[in-house]
C-alpha cells in the first residue's frame, strides 16, 4: 500500500509499505479521509522531539472496517461485537497504557505514557491503518464522508468547551478564527450558550466571512483592538479562549495577555494549541481575581462524540463554505 511517511525534519515521502495485519483486539481500517492538522506541520518541521522516524503521519482519520481480529482474552466492553467489515468508523488516535492512575480513573487521554497514532505510532495517511477495536467509533449514517472527516477536530473543540465549563447565558470570546477556533465557537453555541459568541481573527478575512456566514459575531483584529471591542460590547466576557496569534501562530504571550485583559472578574481563560519552544512559559501571570482553566490535550472518548456529531449535523448546511480542505487549512 502507499503511505505518507515522515523520515526526518522537513522530509515526507510517499512509500510503498506492507499492509498492516491486525492482531489480538485490533481492526484493519480502509482509510477514506485523513485531515492535515497543525500538529502535522510541527511534526513535519521536526518540532516534536518525541517523534521517532520513520512513522506514517495522520491522526484525523475516518474509514471503513476491512477486517476484525477479535481479542483472544475476554472482551468486557463488547467492542469487537459492535463492528464488522464495511462499517464506517472514526478513529480515536490515542494509545494509552490502561494501567496508570489517569487510565484507571477513565482519563486515558492524559495518560503518562500517552502515544498518538500518526505521531508516535503509524497513522492514517495510508490506504490502510491498524487500530485497536476499542478506538473505533461508528459514524452516524446521516453524516457524509466529507462532513464526518472533521470528527476528530470537532471532538477536540467540544472537549475544550467542556473544560471551560461554558454555561447558559455566558458570553464567549474566541481569539483566533481558524479551524479549531471556528469549531470551538460552534461547540459553545451547541452546548446551549444563549449569550454572545464572538470570534476575533487578525490574519485572514475569509475566516471572518466563514464565521459570519455561520451566524457568529466577529471582530476584525486588524481594524480594531479585540480587547477594547469586547469590553465595550459586553463589559467583559465569561470565557476568553486564546487559540492563535498573528498570522496563524500558536498561542503567544501577547495572545494570552489579551485573554487576561478581556476576561471578566472570575471569568475563565482556556488556552489551546502547541507553542514553539521559544514561546512557551511555565506559568502565566494572571490577576488573582481571575481563574484559569488549562487544556493541553484533546479527547475523542466515546462519551464525548454525541455533541461533536450534533455540531457536524448542523454544519452540513455550510458545506459550500466548509469542505474538508477549507476546514483544515482555514482558507475557503
Amino acid at each position: 500500500m502507499r503511505a505518507l511517511v515522515y523520515t526526518g525534519p522537513d522530509q515526507l515521502t510517499v512509500d510503498d509499505v506492507p499492509i498492516p495485519e491486525p492482531t489480538d483486539g485490533e481492526a484493519l481500517v480502509r482509510v477514506r479521509y485523513v485531515g492535515i492538522c497543525g500538529t502535522d506541520l510541527h511534526l513535519w518541521h521536526g518540532a516534536l522531539a518525541a517523534v521517532q522516524p520513520p512513522v506514517i503521519v495522520g491522526h484525523e482519520v475516518i474509514g471503513e472496517v476491512a477486517e476484525i481480529a477479535p481479542p483472544v482474552d475476554a472482551d468486557p466492553d463488547g467492542a469487537a461485537a459492535r463492528f464488522g467489515p464495511g462499517d464506517r468508523v472514526a478513529i480515536e488516535p490515542l494509545l494509552s497504557c490502561g494501567r496508570c492512575w489517569a487510565c484507571r480513573e477513565g482519563h486515558g487521554h492524559v495518560c503518562r505514557q500517552l502515544r498518538v497514532m500518526g505521531v508516535h505510532a503509524n497513522g492514517g495517511a495510508a490506504e490502510y491503518m491498524r487500530v485497536p477495536i476499542a478506538r473505533l467509533h461508528a459514524i452516524p449514517s446521516e453524516l457524509s464522508w466529507e462532513v464526518a472527516a472533521c470528527t476528530e477536530p470537532t471532538a477536540v473543540a467540544v472537549h475544550m468547551t467542556r473544560r471551560a465549563e461554558v454555561q447558559l447565558g455566558d458570553v464567549v470570546l474566541v481569539l483566533g478564527g481558524g479551524p479549531i477556533g471556528f469549531l470551538v465557537a460552534q461547540a459553545a453555541r451547541a452546548a446551549g450558550v444563549n449569550g454572545r459568541v464572538l470570534v476575533s481573527e487578525v490574519s485572514n478575512r475569509p475566516r471572518l466571512e466563514l464565521c459570519e456566514a455561520a451566524g457568529l459575531e466577529v471582530i476584525d483584529a486588524q481594524a480594531a483592538d479585540p480587547v477594547e471591542t469586547i469590553l465595550g460590547l459586553t463589559a467583559a466576557p465569561d470565557l476568553a479562549r486564546g487559540r492563535r496569534g498573528r498570522r496563524g501562530a500558536p498561542p503567544t504571550p501577547v495572545t494570552v495577555a489579551q485573554t487576561v485583559r478581556a476576561a471578566r472578574v472570575r471569568g475563565t481563560i482556556l488556552i489551546g494549541g502547541i507553542a514553539p519552544a521559544h514561546r512557551r512559559r511555565p506559568t502565566w501571570r494572571l490577576s488573582s481575581s481571575r481563574s484559569c482553566g488549562w487544556s493541553a490535550r484533546g479527547s475523542t472518548r466515546r462519551a464525548t462524540l454525541q455533541l461533536p456529531w450534533r455540531c457536524l449535523r448542523a454544519a452540513r448546511s455550510m458545506r459550500r463554505h466548509w469542505s474538508p480542505g477549507s476546514c483544515r487549512s482555514g482558507r475557503p
